[in-house]
């Protein structure tokens, strides 16, 4: 008789496309809303620093300028 020695199930994968939507949507609603206040969307840190990065296409700790600045 062989058993499973693994002692955790592996996790099931976070990025849904809901909750992909609705990380997208925090940052339209407000894009200069940091990552930690972002948690309130149920999304561990990790999980949500990796939906900004891979689906919505931000990066963390880079300047992003959203309009061009004329002087």
């Amino acid at each position: 008789m062989l058993m499973d020695n693994r002692s955790h199930p592996r996790a099931r994968p976070v990025r849904t496309a809901e909750r992909i939507a609705a990380v997208a949507q925090s940052v339209r609603e407000n894009p200069r809303t940091s990552t930690r206040h972002r948690a309130q969307l149920n999304v561990s840190g990790t999980s949500l620093r990796r939906i900004l990065h891979k689906d919505v296409g931000l990066f963390a700790y880079k300047l992003q300028l959203t309009e061009e600045v004329s002087i």
